[in-house]
């Protein structure tokens, strides 16, 4: 059994983008057709709406190892749970084109601080093939909770919304050569 004590930092930066386009007219005297002087005729506008999060994440890192050995091989679990403190950004940005209302551009940025937490759990394992030799295979998975993400800002982007999670997971497989 062994544990863990110290300081971790996590950054996280995602972009959303989306873009629209389209063609309209303008029936302006109102008697359903579209060539009547005055009228409008078909013209394009298209629109860019651009959100960018950053999430500067910093806090304890706590964690324990709990293996088993038995001659050549060893296997255990890992566990680490990290509250952090997280300092957040969000930049936005509208473009627009239009001939008919004219283009327009405009930007926005929002910041906050508030508490995130990663937690962590691992199983592992080690076989010695000789002395000096051994492989390592593990899964691994990970949440993290209490950040700001991109695709979340399109509701509201007046002010920032940090109630997004993320999970990840993954395989790990090594080869230990010692001398």
């Amino acid at each position: 059994l062994s544990f863990l004590f110290g300081v971790r930092y996590f950054n996280v930066e995602e972009r959303f983008e989306l873009n629209g386009a389209g063609t309209f007219a303008l029936d302006v005297n109102g008697n359903g057709s579209f060539a009547d002087p005055g009228d409008i005729a078909a013209t394009a506008a298209s629109g860019n709406y651009v959100l960018r999060t950053s999430n500067d994440m910093i806090g304890l890192n706590l964690g324990a190892d709990l293996m088993f050995r038995d001659c050549c091989w060893e296997w255990g679990l890992r566990f680490k749970v990290s509250p952090m403190v997280n300092n957040a950004d969000l930049r936005a940005a509208v473009a627009t084109v239009d001939p008919l209302f004219g283009n327009s551009a405009s930007q926005f940025s929002d910041g906050a601080t508030e508490l995130g937490a990663a937690i962590e759990f691992g199983v592992l394992g080690n076989y010695k093939l000789r002395p000096n030799l051994a492989i390592h295979a593990g899964y691994d998975i990970a949440w993290l909770v209490g950040v700001a993400l991109a695709p979340d800002q399109a509701a509201t982007p007046s002010e920032i919304d940090m109630n997004g999670s993320l999970f990840f997971q993954g395989l790990t497989l090594g080869l230990e050569w010692s001398r």
